[in-house]
């Protein structure tokens, strides 16, 4: 049973992409954007730093090198979701087994902060706001 995918030779950037491709494959052309661009971001910064194996450490890694460079939190949240899929994919694929791809697909996202900006309506104005329309009409 394989416990991690090796990344270093003879791994070429064909089967790499073709792992991409795998992980994209069924979702919505934007969603394909997105996660083709953080995909190779991330096969670029594992590649440069040398780690051979796609297991917790490594994603836990590559979430600080996300922190470090100061994107928003829903930015490092989004590369981790691709980065998830991409581990899930390599599990399916028999690249990587399955408590390794699971504990992996468990690192934390990023806790977002912040302050809600706007008017925002309560629970009762709300409820209010829906019960004023006219339920027996079509345009309410």
């Amino acid at each position: 049973m394989t416990t991690s995918i090796a990344l270093t030779p003879p791994t070429s950037a064909e089967q790499i992409t073709a792992l991409i491709e795998s992980v994209i494959e069924d979702r919505s052309i934007g969603t394909q954007q997105k996660y083709k661009e953080r995909l190779v971001g991330f096969f670029t910064w594992l590649l440069t730093k040398n780690f051979t194996t796609l297991d917790k450490h490594t994603l836990t890694e590559y979430k600080v090198h996300l922190v470090a460079r100061n994107l928003s939190a829903s930015t490092v949240n989004g590369h981790l979701v691709a980065v998830r899929a991409l581990v899930r994919e390599a599990a399916d694929l028999g690249l990587i087994d399955e408590r390794t791809a699971e504990r992996a697909a468990n690192v934390d996202g990023v806790a977002e902060k912040g302050e809600r900006v706007g008017n925002w309506l309560s629970k009762a104005e709300a409820q209010a706001l829906l019960d004023a329309c006219d339920t027996t009409t079509l345009k309410g």
